[in-house]
């Protein structure tokens, strides 16, 4: 027996799928145990330098300029910060609201050529997976993606409409885009506008094209040119010799690794995706619907780029999962055969993820974090998620959104119960209680991650350093991997601990595990304490 849930444009249903998800995103957020990428503690070092030292224009690390990025995401954290003080939970805050605001935005604007209503696209750009890695993570992808990609809609909007209001939203968007990641994001723009007039042959709209280079270009240099007059050379050869040009001369990557990027970041909807662009194409549709047509140049532009750097990396291809979305927005793509799909891979995950909970129960060391409340509430989650899909029927809407929360379970709240602590509890405790004015040296890949544990400021050592520092007397403490280290005369150990090792590859994880070498996927830390 089935019965029928409302569909995606009732409003009930509406506020119970964004509010249930939305629980979900926020959940934990400013747990350090949650996924996270290797570069997030640099990011969010650098947005707690500028805030503390109230710098506006210049990113710091450690003290020292640095311009690897633009100021972009660091401005628009602070606002969260001056509310919320500055943190972890701030920081992701600020991305998971943003990114939100942005969505609608993109949203609402493509709901107008969309038999879709706003929350049916909402619902499928939170389904990808990319939007669930990024979307609470202090990473830049998400504002990349976003900024880049709606400033690139309103450009072909204003070609349609020939609006100055237009023109000024999406100008702004573009140089705001180009003030996250540099100006690569105005490059993919105006390449994809360009190759969309030249194909058309719109000879009339190119002096539209041409105002809109120059308006972006205007708010986008402001801060190039500050930063340029204040530092002169040292700026140019960092940013736009090291960090951009340097793509070129980097170690080499397949262009496989864009393939793997733009499947793994689009999934589930680049399979219904490559489906109808196929269908269009062969149909010679395409070219009949002037906005899918921009969309699927937009979407080629966007990731065929990112091939000729050397450099290339699975998160360059997350820009053009925008365009995935949006030309899927406009499309008619509710098959049959792609709710079995999707009916199918949230039966297998959710089966997957109870699985892995029961394991945590019956190895408690996996559970340093989250309580055992918190693993039978998930599993309840999962076991009644896999029940609706036995006992009622629904729109694909309905069925992305069971997807969501199924990999939102899994992703943020089952992996983090896996999570090793980087300081135990009880060495944290103890650190709280010292002096302020203790040193307390630290090898760790990312020292934001320990300075927010202890709320106080930490000094990042290198391994080599830390070696010299235990035969010298220039810390109180010092926290570091234990690895071939005897004794110390100046030093005594007062706690070890067992983080996971990073950088491991999925295959090395799999096959320790079969092979029951848990001690081969962990590294040992130790807090050393200064003798009296």
């Amino acid at each position: 027996m089935t019965f029928t849930l409302p569909k995606y444009d009732s409003k009930t249903w509406s506020y119970i799928t964004l509010i249930f998800i939305f629980f979900l995103f926020l959940f934990h957020i400013g747990d350090q145990s949650s996924p996270r990428q290797g570069t997030e503690g640099f990011y969010l070092q650098i947005s707690k330098e500028m805030f503390s030292k109230k710098s506006y224009l210049i990113p710091y690390y450690l003290g020292e300029p640095h311009f690897s990025k633009p100021p972009l995401q660091f401005w628009l954290t602070t606002p969260f910060y001056f509310i919320f003080g500055e943190g972890l939970w701030s920081a992701r805050i600020s991305i998971f609201v943003i990114t939100c605001c942005l969505i609608a935005c993109t949203s609402k604007l493509l709901s107008r050529s969309s038999s879709l209503t706003s929350l049916g696209i909402f619902i499928l750009f939170i389904s990808t997976f990319g939007m669930i890695k990024y979307s609470r993570i202090y990473m830049m992808d998400a504002f990349f993606t976003l900024f880049t990609g709606i400033g690139t809609l309103f450009a072909y909007e204003y070609f349609s409409t020939k609006k100055f209001s237009i023109l000024i939203l999406s100008s702004l968007l573009l140089a705001a885009s180009s003030l996250i990641k540099g100006p690569i994001s105005i490059i993919m723009a105006l390449a994809s506008l360009f190759a969309f007039l030249l194909i058309r042959r719109e000879r009339s709209l190119f002096k539209a094209f041409f105002r809109l280079i120059i308006f972006i270009i205007i708010p986008a240099s402001l801060w190039y040119i500050a930063c340029s007059y204040k530092f002169g050379s040292q700026f140019f050869d960092y940013f736009f010799i090291r960090e951009n040009l340097g793509k070129f001369t980097a170690r080499t990557y397949s262009p496989l690794v864009l393939v793997q990027g733009l499947f793994l970041f689009s999934f589930p909807l680049i399979i219904p995706f490559a489906v109808i662009l196929y269908r269009d194409i062969k149909s010679h549709t395409l070219f009949k619907n002037d906005l899918k047509l921009f969309l699927a140049i937009c979407f080629s532009v966007f990731w065929i780029i990112w091939i000729f750097p050397a450099q290339r990396s699975h998160h360059y291809a997350m820009p053009a999962t925008f365009f995935v979305i949006s030309y899927l927005a406009v499309s008619s793509f509710d098959f049959p055969w792609f709710t079995k799909l999707i009916n199918f891979l949230s039966i297998s995950l959710s089966t997957l993820a109870i699985g892995t909970i029961i394991f945590i129960l019956v190895y408690q060391q996996f559970l340093p974090m989250f309580s055992t409340i918190t693993c039978y509430v998930v599993l309840l989650f999962l076991i009644t998620n896999i029940c609706l899909y036995f006992i009622t029927t629904g729109t694909i809407t309905l069925r992305l959104t069971q997807y969501t929360i199924t990999t939102l379970l899994i992703w943020y709240h089952i992996a983090s119960m896996m999570a090793l602590p980087i300081i135990p509890n009880q060495v944290r405790e103890h650190l709280v209680s010292v002096d302020s004015h203790t040193r307390i040296g630290v090898v760790y890949r990312k020292p934001y991650f320990v300075s927010e544990l202890l709320g106080r400021s930490i000094e990042p050592i290198s391994q080599p350093q830390a070696d010299q520092e235990l035969v010298s007397n220039n810390y109180d403490y010092l926290i570091m991997p234990l690895s071939a280290i005897s004794t110390s005369a100046n030093f005594q150990i007062m706690n070890s601990w067992y983080i996971w090792k990073r950088g491991l590859r999925i295959g090395q994880i799999i096959d320790n595990l079969m092979n029951n070498k848990l001690a081969e996927l962990q590294e040992s830390y130790a807090l050393f304490r200064r003798k009296q």
